[in-house]
């Protein structure tokens, strides 16, 4: 190579670009343990209301399912999920997994009670006043951390490691395997 050719601008840019190489940082594919752990923890607590959901039907003889407030529950959930970037139909899935979810709570609930002869419970929760607003907050929360976690759902190692964190995560008082299913049957799927 003759010096005459040495072009010191090329050796620059090759400089810069290997530097840059350096710094890049590709979207990230698998998101930190504490995203999913959060997306978990919010499902975990919102199933965990629904005993005195249940409690108070239970005294009130109500059903425990109620397709219009469900209706008008994933509606509202899609609109501010689309809020914040959400797909619609990838939002209500979820939402009616976690209502799935929370009537299999309840359900169990139900059957023990029948089968143990159980009367009416004292000093329950009142479920307009006090425990839709609390299950409204949850869902509220669960709502933003889907949304932190959806982008890392489109990666399959992603959807083992939120797996394998249920286990550990997703647990309490009347959440079985079944309830833990149903909920997070829609984070499995693939998305894209």
């Amino acid at each position: 190579m003759k010096f005459g050719s040495y072009r010191p601008w090329r050796a620059l840019g090759i400089l810069f670009l290997v530097g840059l190489s350096g710094c890049y940082r590709p979207s990230v594919s698998v998101p930190d343990q504490a995203v999913l752990d959060r997306l978990l923890q919010f499902m975990q607590q919102r199933l965990l209301l629904m005993h005195d959901v249940a409690r108070w039907k239970w005294n009130q003889k109500q059903a425990i399912a109620d397709p219009k407030r469900e209706q008008a529950f994933l509606e509202n959930m899609q609109a501010k999920g689309q809020a914040q970037g959400l797909d619609e139909e990838f939002v209500r899935s979820f939402f009616r997994a976690q209502i799935e979810a929370a009537k299999q709570v309840q359900e169990d609930d139900f059957q023990r009670w029948q089968a143990e002869g159980r009367g009416s419970f004292a000093d329950v929760p009142d479920l307009s006043t006090h425990q839709r607003p609390k299950i409204d907050a949850a869902s509220n929360e669960l709502l933003s951390a889907l949304a932190a976690a959806q982008p890392f759902l489109r990666n399959a190692e992603a959807r083992r490691q939120l797996a394998a964190r249920a286990a550990v995560v997703l647990t309490g008082d009347g959440i079985t395997s079944r309830v833990c299913r149903t909920a997070l049957q829609p984070l499995e799927t693939p998305r894209r």
